[in-house]
């Protein structure tokens, strides 16, 4: 019996059939995921025109096994459509059926079959899709000056909609532009001090700096200086392209809105955030996108800012979370499209500024009125800061202090990466205690402290009495651990059950997928009392140990378009969006304890300057990644963020500086708006993976890496309030 129940089992092994649409919903796949999803639907939106590709997996792999996808276009069944069977890995078999191309506004439902010899159907779905396509802006209906803003009704292409354009001069010297493509919204003023000219072909909107012409039909804008002769830009020929458009449906939804300048082959674009490849970006398609890369990130940013400078003397700033892409000459030679998704919400507006000036320190100046203007650091912070991941012990960091002593070498600050549990990330690491319920904090009192750190009090005071501040390093995590942690599963509970944490759209919560810190949940920092929540379990490290402030890491975890957080934002406006949550919030935190404090970060977004101090990420210690940092840093500077680092020397542990590499990395640090080093290797490595001085001269074998590094730090301590003053 047991030999024929086998034999029938195997005849029909079919376990499963698996098919995800929409993946993780990252962008790009190797180094951002620990995995990619291969039964994604492909493309994960389509456009008209574009064949669209079912891919799924079924499971195990046995001869005889079938796919097929039954659907429906608008409602009306169509004949089914085999898989093809692509190849197989580990125990699965892979899929593809293509169900072709589809026009506007179709609304495509499919399900996925499986089956073997016939039998032991597997399915999974219903999905559904709706195609959409691109409609824009035409021609000018009709014009209001309303006083403080000026307000175009237009046709669009389709004729389905009637969109508005609405404008409105903040300043003199520059604009603001918000584009609405069902007419809805769009209504943001400005000064009244501007004059409107209706020409019979075009409109002339004139203030003391700046003229646009607006032609009528076909519609387009034209920016010039105030004399009406010198052009600064314009939107793209609207004998070869449209200028202002969208994509939808058709009826109810706008997937993404788009603007088009013409751009002459001489122009250069400078900015975007962190960009490490090239400074100027004219040739190159440029993702608004924060992400997580390890090392070599080339055009990935952990910082981007959809913000740019062009030589033209002007600035662009795209007011947006959503993912955008600045394609910048690579669709044509002379054409450079702005777009941006709106989340399928058809009330989304395109909403952007148009900055100009005499150079770019005014446009620059122009773009933080809208921004906010950059916080200055507290004046110990522009001197050497110095961090290594293997200092996970208290002897270990007394030790490095003692040598900052022992060798002469200028300090400002240390950063503790390697403190906590690993589990609560507000706890020392082999503290005993006795857990608390998720909705109480600690004290200092609720500890006994030993092992690799007993005396953090102790350790802080030494670190103080020798003029360096103390930072711990902290994660925007509420980390999935496979074995128990009390405290950690008491907090997590609680949290879950007041809400403090991001939703997945469908009442239950979000956890990160296959990445760093997989199945953790994420805090909402756009909840009030998720806030005080989270900094009320930290609170003793201000109160009772005296710390000045944290290193904070992390950030782009947000993935999943059905991601919710308490203000109403989903998934794909939280990507760009949550890291500034999350900053902002440590800022203001260790702000409401010291005026002295100070976090630095490496995610985030447009708000970067307003916490003040970013570094640019996972470096390699060779010359070429070098080469990358400076030019990370210029970009990030030249997007409004002028307090930047990198981890001198590189940081990463799969290779050790050269000495001449350590010895020109600590003349620019020092020259840098911030100085400091780290490095990667956790542990008890032997030789010290340490970027210290001292360290670097031992390993090696070369004294001068502690003298010329000596000499800049000196310099740059000489400089440190100078450079306060500078910045003020």
């Amino acid at each position: 019996m047991l030999i024929l129940l086998f034999n029938f089992s195997s005849v029909f092994a079919i376990d499963g059939v698996w098919h995800n649409p929409l993946g993780y919903e990252n962008l790009y796949s190797e180094n951002e995921m620990l995995s990619i999803e291969k039964c994604e639907r492909y493309p994960r939106d389509p456009t008209a025109g574009e064949d669209v590709y079912i891919k799924l997996t079924t499971w195990p792999i046995e001869p005889g096994q079938a796919t097929w996808i039954t659907w429906t276009k608008n409602g009306i069944p169509q004949p089914d459509v085999g898989g093809e069977w692509k190849y197989n890995e580990g125990n699965n078999s892979y899929w593809e059926a293509k169900l072709g191309s589809f026009n506007k506004g179709d609304i495509i439902s499919y399900t996925v079959h499986a089956n073997k010899d016939g039998a032991n159907e597997k399915t999974i779905g219903p999905f559904t899709f709706t195609v959409t396509g691109w409609d824009w802006v035409t021609d000018v209906i009709s014009y209001t000056a309303l006083g403080n803003r000026f307000e175009l009704i237009c046709n669009s292409h389709s004729g389905n909609f009637t969109p508005k354009i609405n404008i409105c001069f903040p300043e003199p010297d520059y604009f603001r532009l918000q584009f609405a493509p069902d007419g809805v919204g769009a209504t943001a003023t400005g000064s009244a001090s501007f004059t409107v000219d209706d020409q019979a072909t075009h409109i002339w909107l004139s203030t003391s700096d700046i003229k646009l012409k607006i032609n009528k039909n076909p519609y387009q804008l034209e920016v010039y200086k105030s004399d009406g002769v010198t052009l600064i830009a314009k939107e793209y020929d609207r004998t070869s392209g449209r200028s202002l458009a969208f994509l939808t449906d058709g009826t109810s939804r706008v997937e993404a809105v788009e603007e088009n300048f013409y751009t002459p082959a001489n122009e250069k674009f400078y900015g975007f955030g962190q960009r490490y490849n090239n400074l100027d970006k004219r040739g190159t398609n440029v993702d608004i996108y924060c992400v997580n890369w390890y090392k070599d990130q080339n055009d990935k940013a952990y910082l981007p800012i959809p913000f740019y400078l062009n030589s033209n003397k002007y600035g662009f700033y795209l007011n947006s979370t959503y993912y955008a892409q600045f394609r910048i000459a690579t669709d044509e030679a002379d054409k450079c499209t702005i777009r941006a998704d709106a989340g399928g919400d058809v009330n989304k507006l395109l909403d952007f500024y148009l900055f100009t000036g005499p150079d770019f320190k005014t446009i620059l100046q122009d773009y933080y009125d809208i921004t906010g203007k950059p916080v200055l650091p507290p004046v110990w912070a522009f001197g050497p800061i110095i961090s290594a991941n293997e200092w996970d012990k208290q002897s270990e960091v007394e030790d490095q202090i003692a040598a900052t002593i022992n060798y002469d070498i200028p300090t400002s600050a240390i950063v503790l990466e390697a403190w906590s549990d690993e589990n609560t990330y507000y706890i020392f690491n082999d503290a005993s205690y006795t857990p608390k319920p998720g909705n109480e904090a600690f004290t200092l009192s609720d500890f006994t402290f030993g092992g690799r750190w007993p005396d953090p009090v102790g350790l802080v005071d030494y670190a103080h009495d020798n003029n360096i501040r103390v930072l711990l390093w902290q994660a925007p995590v509420l980390k999935h651990t496979l074995t128990p942690h009390t405290q950690k599963d008491n907090d997590e509970a609680y949290a879950i059950q007041q809400g403090y944490v991001l939703g997945d759209g469908s009442g239950g919560v979000y956890r990160i997928p296959p990445a760093w810190f997989q199945e953790s949940l994420l805090p909402d920092f756009t909840n009030e009392d998720a806030k005080d929540w989270w900094f009320s379990k930290r609170d003793y490290l201000f109160d009772d140990i005296g710390i000045d402030g944290f290193k904070c890491d992390e950030g782009e975890f947000v993935y999943y378009r059905t991601t919710t957080s308490s203000d109403g934002k989903k998934g794909d406006e939280l990507w760009n969006a949550y890291p500034a949550q999350y900053l902002l919030a440590y800022h203001e935190y260790v702000k409401s304890k010291r005026e002295d404090t100070l976090i630095f970060s490496r995610s985030g977004n447009s708000s970067a300057h307003l916490h003040p101090v970013t570094w640019n990420g996972d470096q390699r210690s060779t010359f070429s990644a070098f080469q990358d940092a400076i030019r990370s840093m210029l970009s990030a500077s030249m997007s409004g963020v002028p307090f930047v680092t990198w981890d001198m020397a590189g940081f990463g542990n799969d290779i050790y500086p050269s000495a001449e590499l350590y010895k020109r990395s600590s003349a620019q640090a020092a020259f840098s708006p911030i100085m400091q080093l780290h490095s990667e290797q956790s542990g008890d490595p032997y030789p010290s993976h340490a970027r210290t001085p001292w360290n670097a001269a031992a390993r090696l074998s070369d004294y001068e890496c502690l003298t010329v590094y000596r000499k800049f730090a000196n310099i740059r301590m000489n400089l440190i309030v100078y450079r306060s003053k500078i910045h003020k």
